[in-house]
């Protein structure tokens, strides 16, 4: 039955801004892959979720914002399982206030808050949008993102500001469990690498990229308890700053894993000595066992696999089809090379980052 709108159009008056952020389990860094697995831990932001049962409870739920401005619809929990045969979307983050760029804020810091851990989700790729300078200008086209991220997506970009307070943080936590120590080594990847050395106050950071001087840091981090936290506010004149921080740490804080902007780190803090030798030893491995193997690029079930042990490949051929989202995936040769075993076979399910294949050492072409 057609029934009366209690509202014309000509009664509606905009109210406000709001943006909503579907969160998703795949990884923008594979080109949005899918990301099965089991949510070992889920905290969403304060707000309020969408009751599932109750008609009019939900609907006057849908027009609740908690006092932050934030709702979160979700249909998961702890120790959910996402699996690979249904649409991995884990919840919508809506945002909501009086100005595009208070929203656009808003909805940044509750996914700052937002701790998923288990599966790999698209927030790292949503906080580098909310960042974007063409999308806090409003500049949008549908071909924002082959524009602003032609070669894939490869991660947030940190301001200086950020990677500092980052390698202070750590540090604070080193230099809590070593008292007696006043600098340290703090190596972030590969190649990012800084020295951070302490006085009485203030902090002095030093790297081949970085140079500064700050205070330390105002956090809500209790020293000493660190299997109770996991999320740290720190404050800021320039804004505050969440950063999730994964357990269990290594008792002497040698290396700390983290989470910011969706995205994991992992910080290996060493006194300058020991990373004096580290380097030194570091620099005979010539060989990395990493470029040996093929790895799955997300879970999936294996369709078929085209070769065996001691066959010679070439570079771009198939070599292992995977079935995810009932999407057929072919996983390619990466170079030339001799096959030296075959650690899969059709029928087996894989996660992801699984070995498939592995090449011959001294073998490649």
């Amino acid at each position: 039955q057609r029934m009366p709108l209690r509202l014309k159009q000509e009664n509606l008056e905009p109210n406000g801004w709001a943006m909503e952020a579907r969160i998703y389990a795949e990884n923008p860094m594979r080109g949005f892959l899918p990301a099965g697995g089991t949510l070992r831990t889920y905290v969403e932001p304060k707000g309020l979720a969408v009751p599932r049962s109750g008609h009019d409870s939900s609907l006057q739920a849908c027009h609740d914002f908690d006092d932050g401005g934030i709702r979160i619809d979700s249909g998961v929990e702890e120790g959910s399982q996402i699996s690979l045969a249904y649409d991995p979307m884990l919840s919508k983050v809506i945002a909501r206030s009086t100005s595009r760029e208070t929203t656009r804020k808003r909805l940044e810091e509750a996914l700052d808050r937002y701790v998923i851990d288990g599966v790999t989700s698209n927030i790292p790729f949503i906080q580098a949008l909310l960042r974007n300078a063409r999308y806090c200008e409003g500049n949008l086209t549908t071909a924002l993102v082959a524009e602003e991220w032609p070669d894939g997506f490869k991660g947030v970009e940190w301001t200086d500001q950020e990677r500092a307070t980052m390698f202070i943080f750590v540090s604070q936590l080193y230099f809590d469990a070593h008292p007696l120590h006043s600098s340290v080594v703090v190596r972030l990847g590969s190649e990012s690498l800084c020295v951070v050395r302490r006085s009485s106050d203030s902090f002095e950071v030093e790297g081949q990229d970085i140079r500064t001087m700050m205070p330390a840091l105002e956090c809500c981090w209790e020293p000493g308890h660190y299997g109770r936290q996991r999320l740290v506010k720190i404050l800021q004149d320039s804004g505050n700053m969440y950063i999730q921080v994964r357990y269990p740490i290594s008792l002497d804080v040698t290396r700390v894993q983290c989470v910011y902007k969706g995205q994991d780190i992992e910080f290996v803090l060493r006194r300058p000595d020991i990373a004096e030798m580290e380097d030194i030893c570091q620099a005979s491995l010539v060989v990395s066992e990493e470029d040996l193997v093929i790895r799955a690029p997300m879970p999936g079930n294996v369709i078929s696999v085209s070769i065996q042990p001691g066959e010679l490949v070439a570079k771009d051929q198939e070599l292992v089809v995977l079935e995810a989202m009932k999407m057929q995936n072919i996983i390619r040769a990466p170079r030339e090379g001799i096959i030296a075993a075959v650690s899969c076979k059709a029928g087996d399910v894989v996660m992801v980052d699984s070995i498939l294949a592995e090449f011959a050492k001294g073998e490649s072409l």
